[in-house]
């Protein structure tokens, strides 16, 4: 993974998957002592942060940190995350964004974005449920941190690969593995070209 592997053991990582536990009805298990019944109200669009205020305590020493809704394209949902994600990189230092869409093309839209229109990062690397209006705002915000000192990097955590530049992903697995292990990384790429094949 190159510098993008360096980038991901040395920052915060901020992952988008499965469940959103911030949201009222989830499970309460994940809030420390005390805080567990605790309600705030998260607004669905705001300029300022003060509404989400209160994850600074709850993240505190946290590398990471995972988002998510009970289901795949409700506009409330990403909505909260977009300013959600924008909170944890602007104000708590979190610089991964991690989808669950495949690693690989998460990786080349990342190396694209700075240029790259947001619809055209968002759909080059996100699986088809994320490709909503309501998730533009997201990968707009991920291109304007391209132009400054700390920019929100973007990454996939999922195998299947998808798009039109996966012949490119077994080459790219084995340059990862090539610096730790060369004889494995020929086995790497021989796989992950059969997987493509199959």
């Amino acid at each position: 993974m190159g510098a993008t592997g360096i980038i991901v053991q040395r920052s915060r990582l901020l992952v988008l998957l499965l469940l959103l536990a911030l949201l009222p009805g989830c499970s309460p298990g994940r809030f420390p002592p005390g805080q567990a019944d605790s309600f705030h109200p998260i607004a669905l669009q705001a300029e300022g942060f003060d509404d989400l205020e209160f994850l600074r305590p709850l993240l505190e020493g946290k590398r990471v940190v995972q988002l998510g809704e009970n289901a795949h394209g409700i506009r409330e949902y990403n909505l909260i995350k977009a300013r959600i994600v924008r909170f944890l990189h602007e104000e708590l230092g979190y610089d991964v964004l991690a989808f669950e869409s495949a690693l690989y093309q998460c990786y080349d839209a990342d190396l694209t974005a700075a240029k790259a229109s947001a619809r055209s990062t968002l759909t080059s690397c996100a699986f088809g449920v994320w490709h909503t209006e309501e998730v533009l705002p997201l990968f707009e915000y991920l291109r304007t941190t391209r132009g400054g000192g700390r920019p929100l990097r973007l990454a996939g955590i999922d195998v299947q690969p998808i798009g039109n530049n996966k012949e490119g992903r077994p080459g790219f697995l084995a340059a990862a593995v090539a610096s730790g292990d060369p004889e494995y990384a020929v086995e790497v790429f021989t796989l992950d070209s059969l997987f493509l094949d199959v």
